[in-house]
């Protein structure tokens, strides 16, 4: 009686073929995809350049553990509250003129800088001391900038917040 196949037995180059047809399909994939495949090696570089690759891959590394922190700041009070807050400024941040907020955030770091230098009063700040800062230029253009910060401010609460 005729014994049952228990091994069927490949060509010697049976696995070279397979993988060769692998390695074409794949040159083909990369040719149709170029320019998919430069963005994404330029963007892998550009996070690999600022440790952003190092900062992801150890957060998948500790993915249970930052879950768990995560969870834990979420389920305390306030929480939803605050997240509702953070996605309101994020956003709002696309209706800002850049260049107008970089002016200023350049007028509030300057005006920091001048304020730690100051050395404590010795006496009080009278009204005649106030009336002589009001004629300095800066003073005057921080006020006016100051009012009409306002201004919009109470526009948009009188309109009911709308920008």
């Amino acid at each position: 009686m005729a014994q049952p196949i228990t091994k069927i037995v490949q060509p010697a180059d049976f696995e070279a073929k397979q993988e060769a047809l692998q390695v074409s399909e794949l040159r083909k994939e990369l040719a149709a995809n170029q320019a998919v495949l430069a963005e994404g090696l330029h963007l892998l570089r550009a996070m690999h350049e600022r440790g952003l690759l190092e900062l992801l891959a150890a957060l998948f590394e500790q993915g249970d553990k930052v879950m768990e922190r995560l969870v834990d700041l979420l389920s305390k009070p306030g929480a939803a509250n605050g997240l509702k807050v953070m996605i309101a400024v994020a956003d709002s941040l696309g209706s800002y003129d850049a260049e107008a907020v970089k002016k200023l955030l350049n007028g509030v770091s300057r005006g920091l800088e001048a304020a730690s230098s100051v050395p404590a009063p010795q006496k009080s700040v009278g009204v005649f001391d106030l009336l002589k800062h009001m004629q300095d230029p800066d003073v005057s253009a921080a006020i006016h900038a100051g009012f009409a910060f306002l201004k919009g401010v109470g526009q948009s609460l009188r309109s009911g917040g709308a920008v």
